[in-house]
């Protein structure tokens, strides 16, 4: 008996229609503002935490190393986006992993609200920022769908 290996390569899977201009748009400006975030904390995580809310106070090396790690972060959610204008199955996707991780963000600053720990500006601002940014990614997931 022998076995038999496939040398062959696996069709290709056709991309799904593309979204509209105006869909493709709202994405591209949310992936910028991700991108933003993420440059600005990259290059400047002592003044990125202070216009987030963070205390002067909290601004040190281990700070702004978990800061430069959001940044990361912010920048590879942004390409996952971008990479995705093109197809409407994509795009879904990258929204809803989108608005799952701005719901996590909210949820973490809000457990943070709640307990204190001296982070109330910051993690009222996230809460925020969290909860806009997921209805927007849901938003857009919901108009993809229609």
């Amino acid at each position: 008996m022998t076995d038999v290996i496939s040398t062959s390569t696996p069709a290709p899977v056709a991309p799904s229609a593309s979204p509209d201009a105006a869909l493709r748009q709202r994405a591209l400006v949310g992936a910028g503002i991700r991108a933003a975030f993420g440059v600005a904390t990259l290059v400047a995580p002592g003044p990125a935490s202070r216009l987030f809310g963070f205390p002067k106070a909290h601004n040190n090396g281990s700070a702004r190393f978990m800061a430069r790690l959001f940044g990361v972060r912010e920048l590879a959610m942004a390409a996952l986006v971008v990479t995705a204008l093109d197809d409407t199955e994509r795009l879904g996707h990258a929204c809803a992993i989108s608005a799952a991780v701005d719901v996590g963000d909210a949820v973490v600053a809000a457990g943070t609200w709640r307990r204190g720990e001296g982070l109330r500006m910051a993690s009222a601002l996230t809460m925020l920022a969290g909860a806009a940014g997921a209805a927007t990614w849901l938003d857009l997931l919901r108009r993809l769908d229609d």
